[in-house]
């Protein structure tokens, strides 16, 4: 009796779990037709991709463990203020002037990303891979700029290029 009671909360321990790691398919679709997706789920995904470039706003979404498909693409303007990315990956992208205020971007992967005068007020970039990412102008803390994980070839606020 005991194991089938032991295998049971197993097996609804896991399905709680596994329900709270994948995004919400409806999110997903409409993020990928209008590049608007606020307080979305859009979390541990591979590859998400949109068909065309301009701004995007994923304010106060969950984009836990997600990768962005964005190489070469002009994202200026866009919004991610309040943003859940831990462990986000977006790069090769042209996020110039984009607002990541209050994000939490903890370990987030944001190398070689124009980021020129991106707002990161009060966002927690602890672990963030800048690498050969521009910063020029951006509004962030010399506090930020020390809990990041690399600056190696970025280009920082004051346009000096970050150590490696």
């Amino acid at each position: 009796m005991k194991k089938v009671a032991l295998t049971a909360y197993l097996l609804i321990i896991s399905a709680i779990t596994f329900a709270q790691t994948i995004s919400n398919p409806t999110h997903v679709e409409q993020f990928e037709k209008t590049g608007v997706c606020i307080s979305c789920d859009l979390s541990n995904l591979f590859s998400l991709n949109l068909e065309s470039d301009g701004a995007i706003d994923l304010s106060n979404s969950n984009l836990i463990r997600t990768t962005f498909g964005l190489a070469g693409s002009n994202r200026q303007h866009s919004k991610f203020n309040n943003l859940k990315g831990f462990q986000l990956s977006m790069y090769f992208g042209d996020f110039s002037y984009s607002n990541f205020s209050n994000a939490d971007l903890r370990e987030a992967y944001l190398a070689d990303n124009n980021l020129t005068s991106a707002d990161f007020t009060g966002a927690n970039l602890e672990g963030v891979n800048f690498t050969s990412a521009n910063l020029y102008q951006a509004k962030i803390t010399r506090e930020q700029l020390n809990s990041v994980s690399s600056l190696c070839n970025a280009i920082l606020p004051d346009g000096k290029e970050g150590e490696c």
